[in-house]
């Protein structure tokens, strides 16, 4: 009876973060890359607590003796591999934020030095009229 409580509301708690997730891409609160990660996650989580045998021959394989401490450790490894998408998607966030500042002080820069341009033209024509 207790792994039947067990399966059931690991299924509900992936169903529930499933449904929250299909919400967030609807309301475009999350893009779709990221949704991703978290529906392979929903879905693995869903899978190892519905087919039983999977999870004892994964515990059996890695040497874990209880198949819950296994299903934690896929969920570790899923969270882990989400941080580090998450990790590169900051980094080249961070990158491209650099480029774009970077290439606005320029432009500024380059801005400011016509409108210089500009004054200098237009005070020797004021002064030659």
């Amino acid at each position: 009876m207790d792994f039947f409580r067990s399966k059931v509301v690991t299924i509900l708690i992936s169903l529930v973060m499933l449904a929250i997730l299909f919400h967030l891409v609807r309301r475009k609160k999350l893009k779709e890359e990221y949704a991703l990660l978290w529906l392979a996650m929903g879905i693995a989580g869903i899978v190892l607590a519905s087919w039983r045998g999977l999870l004892h021959a994964f515990s059996s394989l890695a040497g874990i003796y209880d198949p819950a401490n296994a299903f934690f450790l896929v969920s570790l490894l899923f969270l882990i591999g989400i941080l580090i998408h998450f990790s590169v998607a900051l980094s080249n966030a961070t990158n491209s934020t650099r480029a774009l500042a970077q290439e606005i002080a320029l432009l500024q820069w380059e801005r400011e030095r016509l409108e210089e341009r500009i004054e200098d033209l237009e005070g020797r024509v004021s002064k030659g009229t």
